[in-house]
């Protein structure tokens, strides 16, 4: 009968390490599985291209677009690619199955000011039927990336779109 109960309190502590250990490599494997999507969305070339374009050029490329919707234009089409490669990254960090903490950390106000240079294309791309919700994860991260930056007194890039 002792033995049963010794059995039994051995069996539920180490029940309780195997949990406390699975939570513990989740959170490992997600803010590994982090770095190397943001690694991976880095190395994209549209990406690239969008990170090295100023909020006025990417402006310009739209004002360009809306007065020749016909007209192909290759930087445009390169900006058009990067913005779904930022949204899929940014479902993952909305679904949790990345750490938000972590993009925080790599490259949280890169993050920031990307959304705010994009705003005019990001507003573009949005016009029409049933496309008012287009990027809307990117714009529910950046918000959560500037919650946990003024939780932790951390910088926030200025949102110059207001101006």
């Amino acid at each position: 009968m002792v033995a049963d109960i010794i059995a039994i309190v051995i069996s539920f502590i180490a029940f309780i390490f195997s949990l406390i250990q699975f939570f513990i490599e989740r959170n490992r494997t997600r803010k590994e599985a982090t770095i190397h999507a943001f690694d991976k969305l880095e190395e994209s070339k549209n990406f690239i291209f969008l990170l090295s374009l100023s909020k006025s050029k990417i402006d310009s490329l739209v004002k360009s677009k809306m007065d020749c919707e016909n007209c192909i234009d290759p930087q445009w089409e390169e900006l058009s690619k990067a913005l779904p490669l930022i949204e899929h990254f940014a479902v993952g960090i909305n679904s949790k199955t990345y750490n938000i903490d972590i993009l925080n950390r790599m490259a949280g106000n890169q993050m920031i000011s990307l959304f705010y240079n994009c705003g005019t294309l990001i507003q573009y791309k949005r016009t029409g039927q049933g496309k008012e919700k287009n990027y809307i994860e990117f714009e529910t991260m950046v918000k959560k990336l500037i919650e946990i930056r003024q939780k932790n007194n951390q910088s926030i890039p200025e949102n110059t779109n207001n101006r």
